[in-house]
């Protein structure tokens, strides 16, 4: 196991978290994830990530390259979904799975593999799988 990039695991463990429990706490339904997007894309702007916002004309989408390289073998785009169910909240944990693929992505930033990473947010999961539409 790379101990660098578990270094970095452990150092974003905190703020994740943090992430994840504000993200519950206000939970938006799909297509309304305008407060969630903003605070996940404050949050990669703080680490100094430039993000681009309403993907594929998607409302609350974004994208951010997490690490590029000259030549990749790899390339990877890290998902992240952070909507909630009408009356539910985050029944469907994508207040969990949303925060931890930030983590990874903050992890992956300075790795010295010869990957490229992207790190996109898909907002609309529950209601029309919004995803789909970005691909």
């Amino acid at each position: 196991m790379d101990e660098k990039l578990m270094q970095r695991v452990k150092e974003g463990w905190k703020e994740c978290c943090i992430l994840n429990d504000s993200i519950a706490d206000e939970p938006e339904i799909s297509g309304e994830e305008e407060k969630t997007c903003k605070k996940i894309v404050s949050l990669l702007e703080r680490h100094g990530l430039k993000v681009e916002m309403s993907v594929a004309g998607q409302p609350w989408s974004f994208r951010t390259q997490i690490h590029s390289c000259a030549d990749p073998v790899l390339r990877v785009a890290i998902v992240t979904e952070y909507d909630a169910l009408p009356e539910m909240g985050h029944a469907c944990g994508h207040c969990v799975s949303g925060s931890v693929s930030v983590l990874a992505a903050l992890a992956l930033m300075e790795c010295t593999y010869p990957i490229c990473v992207d790190l996109i947010g898909t907002p609309d999961e529950e209601l029309r799988g919004a995803k789909t539409y970005m691909v």
